[in-house]
């Protein structure tokens, strides 16, 4: 089997608008993230995921957004801020892509959110290991 381990989530935190920005080497990440900070996260999350049967219903009712990554994301940046005005916590993938490799440069989108002093953001680093 495996186990996970965090380290670091009493920085994240507790209350209050804040980006949670993540490399994202594995299908684990957005549970994980999920599980060890302690907040609801919105994951702004590709937009072929929500037109898959069963995920994209349950991606959707845990707060997951679509975002076009071929397209505009203007509709994805204006639901972030709204989740962020509201006081929530907005998850992203910088990288917009799995990325175990960490050869994929990251797309601009985190950076903009990021961009405004009024709020927080919180990187993690996510790993895999394999136990060998």
């Amino acid at each position: 089997m495996w186990r996970a381990r965090a380290t670091g989530v009493e920085n994240v935190p507790k209350d209050g608008p804040v980006i949670l920005t993540c490399n994202h080497v594995s299908y684990l990440d957005p549970p994980g993230m999920g599980c060890f900070s302690g907040r609801r996260i919105s994951f702004m999350a590709k937009k072929e995921l929500f037109d898959i049967p069963i995920l994209g219903p349950a991606i959707a009712g845990v707060g997951a957004y679509p975002v076009d990554r071929k397209g505009s994301a203007r509709s994805a940046i204006k639901k972030s801020l709204e989740v962020l005005k509201a006081g929530g916590v907005v998850g992203i993938f910088p990288e917009g892509t799995r990325n175990p490799t960490g050869e994929i440069e990251p797309q601009v989108g985190a950076a903009l959110l990021a961009s405004s002093p009024r709020l927080r953001s919180c990187p993690h680093a996510s790993s895999a290991a394999t136990g060998r």
